[in-house]
């Protein structure tokens, strides 16, 4: 974070949890303003200094440099390319390190732990989670593709491949390329007859044959090829490709985790870019496409859930029978959740009105039902009101012969605000007018909160549900 107040300027390290101020002049300009992807680096230029903030050390480190000075920052590396001076800066120790006898620099690139100095002949390459630099020789007219750790220079006959995790460079004879696909640890490169990958992580080239009709996908760590009635995977943290001989009829994937189904059993199949290994789901698993996150898949089962680890590419049984999930592509952890029905019973232990309160939950849908017993509830409910109008008050006459046995009551809370809903249920021949039977009453009042009153008998059972519903969604009548 950085606090711009007229002649001072103060950044704030989180991970020291201390501000440090700094004094500039009216025209000082932040090199790397909100607009990029910013992580722990603040440069700022002021005249002839240059000024370097590390959100991790949490203190600024000032150095002079001329008026033609070219400098970049993005993420956790910056650098400055003035004259015969080649610089990095990182993130992690604070400090700079020069490049001794560089060649005049016409380019800069910046990204995670990377940091790209193309010069007229020669390529600098700098690692900011080493300090270190390492050089080699450009390939000529050379086109820069780059993501987060890694960057790679292609000429139309080889890729020149440098990685901010492993500080070095390494190189893959193409030919030309088709097209690139760019994940944060990995690039994809399409060829004629063949696929080459740059694993950021290994800082190494793979490659694998394929056919024209094949195709690619990728996310983060991973990708999955579909070529046909082969599934080939492929791992940035191994720097492998991986077939299985399974024809392909859907595919998810993330992070190190991708998740396929055999188009003609739809049996499931997960990979693990950790262990470099495919598996197929257990024999109890449902035939469909597991739900992914960026270390986990889901898998339904008829009793609930099996979840597949990366780590270990193993499968795990969750019992949880009508439970829901939820999982998301761009983060690690994967849900479940009871989204079955759940009933309660009450015994009033002496005639009077007694209130129930579902105060707290005020964002999805509201339903009230009244039903004879909690069995069958399909033909045993007598009403339901789903607040089709505010002002209304619903009644139901009770022609059944079983003495006035207890109802179920099922609720939802509601957003709307209704003054007040109920639905009225009497023994037969009776009605409201003589203050007989159970009458059930809905308050939903300035603040949401949900109240049900009940007039029951002594030793009167009556029984409470929460059906389970999706948010904003109406219970089905």
């Amino acid at each position: 974070m950085l606090v711009r107040d007229s002649g001072t300027w103060t950044a704030f390290a989180s991970t020291r949890g201390r501000f440090a101020p700094l004094a500039v002049s009216p025209t000082a300009v932040l090199v790397n303003p909100p607009t990029h992807n910013n992580d722990a680096v603040l440069l700022v230029r002021d005249g002839t200094s240059l000024h370097a903030f590390s959100g991790f050390v949490g203190h600024w480190v000032t150095r002079a440099i001329s008026p033609t000075a070219q400098v970049d920052s993005q993420r956790n590396v910056a650098l400055l390319a003035d004259g015969g001076v080649l610089s990095a800066f990182d993130a992690y120790s604070g400090q700079w390190y020069d490049h001794p006898g560089a060649e005049a620099i016409v380019q800069l690139s910046c990204d995670g732990t990377c940091g790209i100095a193309i010069g007229t002949t020669t390529v600098y390459g700098f690692s900011a989670l080493h300090a270190s630099w390492a050089a080699a020789p450009l390939p000529a007219s050379a086109t820069l593709v780059r993501d987060d750790d890694w960057a790679v220079l292609h000429d139309g006959v080889q890729g020149l491949g440098f990685s901010g995790l492993t500080g070095t460079f390494a190189t893959a004879v193409t030919g030309p390329i088709q097209s690139t696909r760019t994940e944060d640890l990995l690039g994809m490169f399409t060829v004629v007859g063949g696929l080459h990958a740059y694993s950021a992580i290994r800082g190494t080239w793979s490659q694998t044959a394929i056919s024209s009709l094949a195709s690619v996908r990728t996310n983060v760590a991973c990708g999955v090829v579909v070529d046909g009635p082969t599934a080939i995977a492929y791992s940035a943290p191994l720097a492998q490709f991986v077939p299985l001989a399974v024809d392909s009829g859907s595919e998810a994937l993330a992070g190190v985790v991708v998740a396929i189904t055999d188009q003609v059993t739809l049996q499931p199949f997960l990979f693990s870019a950790l262990t470099g290994t495919w598996q197929a789901a257990p024999a109890d698993v449902l035939p469909l496409l597991p739900r992914v996150t960026t270390t986990v898949a889901l898998l339904s089962t008829s009793y609930g859930w099996r979840a597949f680890s990366a780590r270990d590419a193993s499968f795990t049984a969750l019992v949880a029978p009508g439970s829901t999930a939820e999982t998301n592509e761009s983060s690690a952890p994967a849900v479940v959740w009871d989204a079955s029905d759940i009933w309660f019973t009450f015994t009033a232990p002496a005639q009077g009105t007694y209130f129930i309160d579902t105060n707290g939950t005020p964002s999805v849908d509201t339903v009230l039902k009244v039903f004879r017993s909690c069995a069958d509830l399909a033909n045993n409910r007598i009403a339901c009101d789903d607040d089709a109008d505010c002002a209304a008050i619903y009644d139901c006459v009770y022609n059944g012969t079983d003495g006035g046995v207890g109802p179920c009551l099922d609720l939802t809370p509601e957003g709307a605000a209704c003054e007040y809903q109920c639905i009225a249920l009497y023994p037969a021949g009776k009605d409201k007018y003589h203050g007989e039977g159970h009458e059930f009453g809905l308050l939903d009042n300035s603040n949401k909160s949900v109240n049900v009153g009940l007039n029951v008998n002594p030793s009167q059972t009556v029984s409470f549900g929460a059906e389970a519903a999706s948010p904003s969604r109406n219970m089905p009548r």
